[in-house]
């Protein structure tokens, strides 16, 4: 062989070679020799809001609530005289729209309007006075919550 021949004979070699990959640790495991990517937990679940002060179950005569609503409302007052009172009547969740409806309508005007005059009695003006109605599948009767903002 001569030297011309040896040198050809070389440089198609390191062409050759030169244009296949090499093994090495990443053609068996990709991800060898890089830094892990570290895994993040979701973050916990919120705490549950706090418990209304005051929660009337439809059924509940005036006189069992009727004192500390009166109390509650004074002492909010007392604190802040422009306190917002959030009347929100939950109802169990109906078959149809329409039922759903009328049972909001029905708990509105059974309940929820004589915590709204018990409200004005003990002193808060009717603007102070927020009245919401939404379904609710964790109740299992109308229930008339009171928060203060």
């Amino acid at each position: 062989m001569t030297k011309y021949s040896q040198i050809i004979m070389g440089t198609s070699c390191l062409l050759i070679l030169g244009g296949c990959q090499l093994i090495d640790q990443r053609t068996f495991n990709p991800s060898a020799g890089r830094k892990p990517i570290p895994y993040v937990p979701p973050a916990p679940p919120a705490p549950p809001p706090p418990a209304p002060p005051i929660e009337i179950v439809q059924g509940t005569p005036a006189e069992q609530w009727g004192k500390p609503l009166t109390g509650l409302v004074k002492d909010a007052l007392q604190r802040k005289s422009d306190a917002m009172f959030i009347v929100t009547i939950l109802t169990p969740i109906s078959q149809t729209p329409d039922a759903q409806q009328e049972q909001m309508q029905k708990t509105i005007q059974q309940n929820a309007q004589d915590v709204a005059q018990a409200i004005v009695k003990a002193g808060a003006k009717p603007q102070q006075i927020h009245m919401t109605a939404k379904a609710d599948g964790s109740v299992q009767k109308n229930v008339v919550q009171v928060n203060i903002q």
